[in-house]
Formats: C-alpha cells, structure tokens, sequence
C-alpha cells in the first residue's frame, strides 16, 4: 500500500534540517576562520621571534621609531662641548673656531672657516676671493686641510683666496643660511655652492636622525618650504639651545613639530605617534617597507614636481641670486657625484645623467651651473674608482682633479 505524506509533513520534517545544516555551516566557517586567525597569530608572532630582533628587518628598522636610533647619538647628544662643532640655532650646528679634529688633518680659524691661516673681511687689493658652501665634500672630509681643492687652488695662483665655508652633513638650506650668517660679509668675488646629489633629501629634511637613521649627527636644522603663493619660507630650528633640543627629544613633544614641517616624519607619522597596529611583527615589516620606500635620490630628479626637487631648485636659485645681489661677479652650483653615481656611471654609462633635470631647471632660472661628473667619471675610469675616493668622499687626488677643473671654469 502506497502512503503519500502531505506536504505538511515534509515541511515538518525539512525543517529541522536545514536549521542543522545551518548551523553545521556556520560552526564549518567560525572554526575556519578561528584556525586562519590563529594562522595569522602564529606565523606573526614566528616572524617577531625569527625575523624581526633588535627591531630591525634586513636593512629595515622597524616602526614604531624612536627619535633617537643609536646608543652613540644618544651619547653624542648628551656631550655638552663637540670637539669639532657647536649647537647653533640659525644653523642646526657649525664647526667651531679654532678647532682641531681627526688627528689634526681638519683645522679651522678664528672665523670657523676650514683653512690654517685668517682672511681680512674685505680681499686686498688685486685678489680674487671665491667663497665655496655645502656639505663634507665642500669641506673636504677625509682629507687634510692642504689636501682639499681650496687650499690647492690657492696654492695654484697667490692671488687667489678661497674661503672654505662647508660643513660636514648639511644640506644646501642650511649652506644659503651660512652665507648670510657668516659669508656675505667677506664680500667674495665668485659664491660657489656645492650640490651633492644626495642633498636633495636633506633640504626637505628638520631632525637629521629621522631622514638618516645612522648619522652621527643627531641634530635638527632649519629647512625652507613654499608658502601658499609658491615663495621660499623659512622654517627656523625647532630648538633654540642644546638643552631645549634634549628637552623636546626626551619628552617627544619634537614630534608634533616634525610632523608638521619634517618631510620624512610627515610622510609616515604612525611610525612616530604610534599605533595599535604597530603591535603586530607583519604590520611593523609592511610599514617600514613604506616608510623607506622612495628613500632613493634618484627618484626625485625624475619627478620635478616633488617637494624635494622644487624646493631644491628654489633655493638654489635664491642663494645664487643673493650673493649677485650681494655683489659677486659669479654665484656657480657645483654639481658633485657621490661614490656610488661614479660607480654605477662606470658599469653602467648613461647617455644623460639623473641629475640633468636639476641642471636644466636651474639654467632656465638663469643660474650658473658646472658639473664636476663627467671629469670625475673620466679620472675613475683611468685611475680607478679607489684612488678618487678614500671612504665614501674625495681623495687627495680627486680633490687635486677637483681644483684642475675649477681654475678651467672660474679662472677662465
């Protein structure tokens, strides 16, 4: 006998069902997705212990950062009296008067300029003055005061004097600000300013550790920005003493400040401020992966939009133009390549340099360019890259091409 059920039935019984399987689904994917996260929490507490000691990944530190990186810039910091530099709050920092460092190869006068005798604030009669400003290239480190170019190109012609203004990490903002502080009034004949390549980072930068996590100068410095109508505005030292600087560093009030006017620590400010995101090994790679992306030189000659490349460009062109103002003959960049630029121009020659963009925007704003690359590039290749440097700044010897090419471009 065939017994037909009702549908009524089959609802009854249907219905139990599906609530299981229901059910069976969702404890299937809560017990997936408590075993993927406990995936993730594995294998992000396995690259905490393995990957990331020390806080660093690779060549990454990882966020979040102090604002001091090294013990040795902690301890550089607390030193009240630098042998070779002073805290000074117009500049960041500036080489003493009078001082004697690296056993004795740098010496600077009475006026803080790096050279072994004094010069009278007005040339004499019949002398050419060349006043040069920029970074450790322009002043030479690594090298003995009679080493440098400067003290060749004098020995060269006593008619000339060269004012040796540069100081060791600075970046072209801090070089103009050292012409109207200390050179303009030596009344130079020829300004000539020194472009490392690299400085095109620093001019963006306020507080040196957070642009150069290593350096040994764990200072701020003033930088220049562009106002809303696109003019040069100064943006001063954060600190005006050495104890106020301590005093922002210990209490991280500093980092407000950054965040508002330091390109490297406004670009990724969790990093500073802090984040609970920042509490996971994965989260901390993939940022610091952000935070050091972009970090090459060469990116922002390729982009002249960029702040650094504008802003470059804008100082360089107000320097130049002052010290014509000012009554120099001749205000010159000086294009300088950097060890690595040497090398890779020598496996790997380039029909035009990175660095073209920078020259060509300043020559249309009418500032006098001289590119030391090319001469460079042409003793490394016939000398050897060794013998043009010694660590990572001109040797003796490519500071004595240095000062050949100079009496060919400023004596001619």
């Amino acid at each position: 006998m065939q017994v037909e059920l009702s549908h009524s039935c089959v609802d009854c019984v249907s219905e139990p069902a599906r609530t299981i399987s229901r059910t069976l689904r969702r404890r299937r994917w809560i017990m997936g997705a408590a075993l993927s996260a406990m995936t993730v929490v594995t294998l992000d507490v396995a690259v905490g212990v393995f990957f990331c000691r020390d806080g660093q990944f690779r060549q990454w530190r990882l966020p979040p950062y102090p604002l001091l990186f090294t013990e040795n810039q902690a301890k550089w910091l607390a030193e009240d009296d630098w042998p070779y530099y002073r805290f000074d709050a117009a500049l960041g920092w500036v080489t003493k008067p009078n001082a004697v460092f690296g056993e004795g190869r740098y010496r600077t006068n009475s006026a803080a300029i790096r050279s072994d005798r004094e010069y009278e604030p007005i040339a004499p009669a019949g002398v050419r003055r060349i006043a040069v400003f920029g970074d450790s290239f322009i002043h030479g480190d690594e090298v003995a005061n009679s080493e440098t170019a400067w003290a060749m190109l004098e020995s060269v012609d006593p008619a000339v004097e060269v004012l040796n203004f540069g100081v060791p990490g600075y970046g072209t903002d801090q070089s103009y600000l050292r012409y109207l502080h200390d050179g303009a009034r030596y009344r130079p004949h020829v300004v000539v300013v020194g472009l490392m390549l690299e400085n095109i980072q620093r001019n963006v930068s306020v507080f040196r550790p957070a642009y150069y996590h290593d350096t040994g100068l764990p200072l701020a410095k003033p930088r220049f920005r562009l106002d809303a109508g696109g003019e040069l505005e100064l943006v001063p030292c954060p600190a005006s003493s050495l104890a106020e600087l301590r005093e922002l560093i210990d209490s991280r009030r500093l980092v407000d400040r950054l965040c508002e006017t330091d390109y490297w620590v406004r670009r990724c400010q969790a990093a500073y401020r802090g984040s609970p995101w920042l509490a996971s090994s994965l989260a901390r790679i993939a940022y610091a992966g952000y935070a050091n992306r972009g970090r090459s030189h060469l990116d922002f000659y390729a982009d002249p939009a960029s702040e650094p490349f504008v802003v470059t460009a804008e100082v360089l062109t107000a320097f130049c133009q002052r010290a014509l103002g000012d009554g120099a003959e001749r205000a010159v960049v000086l294009i300088l390549p950097d060890k690595n630029t040497v090398r890779d121009q020598i496996v790997t020659p380039q029909q035009e340099p990175y660095w073209q963009s920078m020259v060509d925007a300043l020559r249309t704003r009418g500032v006098e360019c001289v590119d030391f690359s090319a001469a460079l590039f042409e003793k490394a290749r016939h000398d050897g890259i060794d013998a043009c440097f010694v660590g990572t700044h001109f040797s003796p010897r490519g500071h004595e091409e240095l000062s050949r090419f100079l009496e060919r471009e400023l004596f001619r």
